[in-house]
Formats: structure tokens, C-alpha cells, sequence
């Protein structure tokens, strides 16, 4: 009888987690769609993002990655969450390695100009949020497989 309530809580609980990552993979392609019309409504906001020696050009120059890898397979994992697709560890996997890539260059930038903090501010709790939802989401109870002998 016990083990059933285990299994019932266990369900419950991966369920409030698919809401909550596919809340949060929407907000995340929102938020990043959000912020490029930003930086191009108002680009007086675009130095508060910037290396001391990068151009303007420089960090526009991401909005097609940002769209390509981040917007459209976050927009895609929340909608495949809901769905309960079984490809969606592909894509979370896939949208933590850019959503990764991008906060590593922020923290790589910040760290050799003393400049662009907020977008590595902005940037790290994305990756760690990011990574933690595939993992928990992406189906395997082991994270290495077993050798063969």
C-alpha cells in the first residue's frame, strides 16, 4: 500500500516539474525575445550590456543565434514538455548546451574586460536553470551507462 502513495507522489511531483520547465521555457524564449527588442527600441540600454571595448555591432551580432538556438528550441522543449513528446531530452539537452554557451562567453568576456556583469548576472542562473530542468526531465535515471565487459 505504501509503495502505490510513493508512486502517486512521485507523479505528482514530475508533473508540477513539466509545468514548471515548460512555464519556464516559455518565459525563457520570451524573455530573450524581450530583451533583443529592447536593445533595439532603446539603445541607450545596449552599454549596460557591453564589453568597455565592444562596439555596438559587436553585440548585435548575436540576435541570430540567440533566435536560432535559444528562442526557437526553448519555444519548442516548452511546447514538447506539454505535449509529453518523447524527443524532449534532445531538446533540452540541445537548448542547455546554447543557453550554456552563451553564459560561458559572458562570464569569459566579463572576466578578461571587467565589464558586461549583467549579462553574466543574467546569463548563469539561466544556464544552471536550464541544465537542472534537462536532467531532471530528459528521462535517465543514470547519468552513465553500465561497461560492457
Amino acid at each position: 500500500m505504501r509503495s502505490s502513495h510513493v508512486c502517486v507522489a512521485d507523479l505528482r511531483l514530475m508533473r508540477a516539474l513539466q509545468r514548471r520547465a515548460a512555464a519556464y521555457f516559455g518565459l525563457q524564449a520570451a524573455a530573450t525575445t524581450g530583451w533583443w527588442i529592447m536593445l533595439w527600441a532603446w539603445p541607450e540600454l545596449r552599454t549596460h550590456f557591453m564589453a568597455p571595448s565592444q562596439t555596438e555591432e559587436m553585440l548585435l551580432a548575436f540576435w541570430l543565434p540567440d533566435l536560432i538556438l535559444v528562442v526557437l528550441p526553448s519555444l519548442t522543449a516548452s511546447w514538447l514538455i506539454v505535449r509529453g513528446h518523447p524527443a524532449i531530452g534532445r531538446v533540452l539537452w540541445f537548448t542547455t548546451g546554447a543557453v550554456s554557451y552563451a553564459a560561458l562567453y559572458c562570464l569569459s568576456l566579463s572576466l578578461q574586460t571587467d565589464g558586461a556583469w549583467l549579462s553574466t548576472i543574467l546569463m548563469l542562473p539561466a544556464m544552471l536553470l536550464t541544465g537542472c530542468f534537462a536532467l531532471a526531465l530528459s528521462g535517465h535515471r543514470e547519468t552513465f551507462r553500465r561497461a560492457r565487459p
